[in-house]
């Protein structure tokens, strides 16, 4: 499906984030190749004005952008606020809400849309780096830390009806998956199961299944959320088998001192059952964008038919989310290749040349940033704040989930 009118809403005001952030940007600013085009159109992505009349998707969105300092503007006073800040203080009266399994997001807050997707939300606050003491204060008063909102998510999933409906439902209570399992991968539960509100027993494994079962083409955005929360998943796995792999062979090292072992990588892992057709999933959607690439190299909302051409939203967006998903679904070498450059070219250039007639389309400037964003952090050895491991503490507790 197409982006919706709600998905492309003109953004309110004229909020500019932190100076700091655009000093950090602009300092080295210019430069040539691909990676300076990309650093400079960052800061036109980032000066997209979003203030507190509009709504909660928009905010997060900026999160899912820029990280957890994304600034917005008060509507009123002119201030400028951190929108993390603004959400988890109830800002938004009736957008963050509880019930006895923990927290979670509404779909509407007064007049206003919330949440659109399954587990969004959440996620995008476990991407950016949101520390497990993040607590939420909610209509009633009650500050709820993010952990229950992660633990409600996952005793809410019930695979018989996620795979009943075969086609996408959207809003938090939908069946779309490809949050999900971002957020699984960014709980660190992708070996968990645990028990849901019907009693039983289901996994992250049973998740994956039910979103590899599914179109390449399936849910939002034509698909490319749901592989993109396939292949975030995916990376992931093999980063933490990779570690358990490196371990067995410091540890068969030092039993065999004169065998020759050898060191295990990335590329050397064997993927088994759900992992192996995850892993041949994001083979075919990689393969499918290589050859569907249009005369300049990049995507429209018919990404997976053929090569297409489309209005300047429509191919900022679409090409961002192809981008996205090949940034973590690519080795190093691979994100170098002549045609993923070319894309990311492109992209900047569209942005650059169309930035006032963009600042209405805010899922296409936000998800153009996330993909320019992760890929000037991959090709340039920045760190990215999305790997890092601070979302989830260890609990000492006795719940049937996340363990």
């Amino acid at each position: 499906m197409r982006y919706s009118t709600k998905e492309m809403t003109f953004a309110k005001g004229t909020s500019f984030l932190f100076a700091v952030i655009l000093l950090i940007i602009c300092s080295s600013c210019g430069g040539g190749g691909v990676k300076g085009k990309v650093k400079d159109t960052m800061e036109i992505v980032y000066r997209m004005p979003v203030t507190t009349n509009d709504a909660p998707w928009k905010m997060m969105n900026g999160i899912y952008a820029v990280g957890m300092r994304y600034v917005i503007l008060d509507a009123v006073s002119q201030e400028r606020l951190q929108a993390a800040s603004y959400i988890a203080g109830n800002g938004i009266p009736g957008l963050v809400r509880e019930d006895e399994e923990g927290g979670f997001f509404s779909a509407k807050a007064g007049d206003m849309e919330g949440e659109r997707h399954r587990d969004e939300f959440v996620s995008i606050f476990a991407e950016a780096g949101a520390d497990a003491s993040l607590s939420l204060l909610s209509g009633k008063g009650q500050m709820v830390g993010i952990n229950t909102f992660i633990r409600r998510s996952m005793r809410m999933l019930d695979v018989e009806r996620l795979r009943k409906n075969k086609e996408p439902v959207a809003g938090p209570d939908g069946n779309e998956l490809g949050w999900t399992l971002m957020l699984m991968a960014y709980s660190h539960m992708l070996k968990s199961s645990w028990m849901n509100v019907k009693g039983n027993i289901i996994s992250s494994e049973d998740i994956m299944q039910v979103a590899l079962e599914r179109p390449i083409s399936w849910g939002s955005y034509n698909g490319l959320m749901e592989n993109y929360g396939i292949a975030v998943a995916l990376r992931e796995y093999k980063k933490n088998l990779l570690k358990e792999e490196f371990a067995k062979f410091k540890a068969a090292s030092k039993r065999n001192e004169d065998i020759n072992i050898v060191k295990p990588t990335i590329d050397s892992l064997e993927l088994q059952g759900v992992w192996g057709q995850a892993q041949e999933r994001v083979n075919r959607v990689i393969d499918t964008l290589e050859q569907n690439r249009n005369k300049q190299g990049i995507f429209t909302a018919e990404w997976y038919k053929g090569p297409k051409t489309g209005e300047p939203a429509e191919e900022v967006l679409y090409t961002g989310l192809a981008m996205d998903f090949l940034t973590v679904a690519l080795p190093d070498d691979e994100l170098e290749a002549g045609w993923v450059r070319k894309a990311f070219d492109e992209l900047a250039y569209i942005i650059r040349n169309n930035r006032y007639q963009l600042y209405e389309y805010n899922d296409a400037l936000t998800k153009a940033a996330h993909a320019l964003r992760a890929y000037y952090d991959r090709t340039t050895g920045n760190e990215p704040i999305r790997d890092r491991d601070v979302l989830i503490e260890k609990e000492n507790d006795q719940s049937p989930c996340c363990g």
